[in-house]
């Protein structure tokens, strides 16, 4: 590595409610931006978050750390640990200016605001429905025009620095007209207007000069897209209630010109804990603890470095979403290439441990834990070791 790397810029775009069967699979297709920065990086294809929910996960990203460490375990009223250093403050060490553009949850009472020189939060406008469509468009705009400052003047400020900017355009959804629009979903609607949005987004980025990570925070269910029985849940659209891939899994983008190869495909398992680490290691910083997480450069294909860390991995997974009510109701599991089980973490009745077959049931519709109880035990065992560890070290196979 050269010491220019030092001097790089880092811009972490987070988007909520991105799932990566959306991302890859939208019926209309029309996601030219985000599929072009495919081809200047490096996509992780099966990448998952730690939550299905937007604050603990965020956190996650933030810290490297899974939620029983970070301290935020659920949507809202919770705040991260002080035991814990997020990635703003690693970089403010090293002399980076740290900036972060944030909606949704991510309040300053989370406390992930901390490490940051400027921190600023958008009010959510939540839907955009047909009755005061003017005032809400109004306040979209207004919130579109704040992004493009905020960019604008760090951009010229110099560097080194650090943005992190959470796009919440797939919950605040609008309407370019009144009338109804005529896609699948508004979901659709707002992921191809999101794709516009980041075109011009990342005109003010320099990829020569600047490391550059896009995620999701979690999926999405979508019962106009995803045509998949899902009986116990009433709603249109929801995540955080469960641990299912379509909630769970995620795209991951990381573009490091000159470091990273360009156009390469990941499919090993990997989980957004390891976007610290990964970023940590690109800057040579070293973490002041072991992490959970590892570094990404290690799953590359045709690395020089030992991947052996790429593989054999048991990622620990929660559903501790606001739809839940109560903590009773959380969910908790952990999944590797070919199995995932998942039990209550508190006296929900009427569930009990679920296991999925994911090569044959790749949609997990089929609890097979009553058939396979040697592996569930195999399973929950490993999910007691990552547990136990209190995020020090690596889940690997039981």
């Amino acid at each position: 590595m050269i010491d220019v790397l030092s001097t790089k810029n880092l811009l972490l775009l987070t988007i909520d409610c991105l799932g990566a069967d959306k991302f890859w699979n939208l019926p209309s297709g029309g996601l030219d931006c985000l599929h072009r920065l495919e081809t200047l990086g490096v996509t992780f294809r099966r990448a998952f978050a730690t939550t299905s929910s937007t604050t603990p996960s965020i956190a996650s990203i933030l810290t490297g750390e899974y939620p029983f460490v970070h301290g935020i375990q659920s949507t809202r009223g919770w705040s991260l640990s002080p035991r814990v250093i997020p990635l703003a403050e690693y970089l403010k060490t090293i002399g980076y200016k740290t900036y972060a553009y944030a909606s949704g949850p991510l309040r300053e009472e989370t406390r992930l605001n901390r490490g940051f020189d400027e921190f600023v939060y958008v009010e959510p406008l939540h839907r955009i429905g047909m009755f005061r469509w003017g005032l809400q468009l109004s306040r979209m705009r207004r919130n579109t025009a704040l992004l493009w400052k905020f960019l604008e003047t760090h951009v010229a400020i110099g560097g080194p620095w650090f943005q992190w900017i959470h796009l919440l355009d797939l919950h605040d959804r609008w309407r370019k007209h009144r009338r109804r629009v005529t896609y699948a979903s508004e979901y659709e609607h707002a992921l191809e207007d999101l794709d516009k949005k980041l075109s011009k987004l990342f005109g003010y980025i320099d990829f020569d000069h600047t490391i550059v990570v896009v995620c999701g925070d979690h999926g999405h269910f979508v019962r106009a897209l995803d045509h998949r029985r899902m009986p116990n849940i009433p709603y249109r659209e929801a995540h955080g209630f469960h641990v299912y891939d379509v909630l769970t899994r995620v795209p991951l983008l990381m573009i490091n010109r000159g470091v990273l190869p360009e156009g390469a495909n990941v499919d090993h398992c990997v989980q957004t804990i390891d976007v610290l680490p990964t970023l940590l290691g690109m800057l040579h910083v070293p973490p002041d603890h072991p992490l959970p997480g590892i570094d990404l450069v290690s799953a590359l294909p045709q690395s020089s470095r030992d991947a052996t860390a790429a593989h054999g991995r048991q990622l620990y997974l929660q559903a501790c979403g606001s739809i839940l009510k109560s903590p009773e109701n959380y969910l908790h599991g952990i999944r590797n290439e070919f199995w995932k089980y998942c039990e209550p973490m508190g006296s929900s009745p009427g569930r009990g441990p679920e296991l999925y077959r994911l090569a044959d049931d790749p949609e997990e519709q089929h609890n097979v834990y009553e058939d396979y109880r040697e592996v569930a035990a195999e399973m929950r065992e490993a999910m007691a070791k990552c547990l136990g560890r209190n995020g020090s070290g690596v889940c690997h196979e039981a």
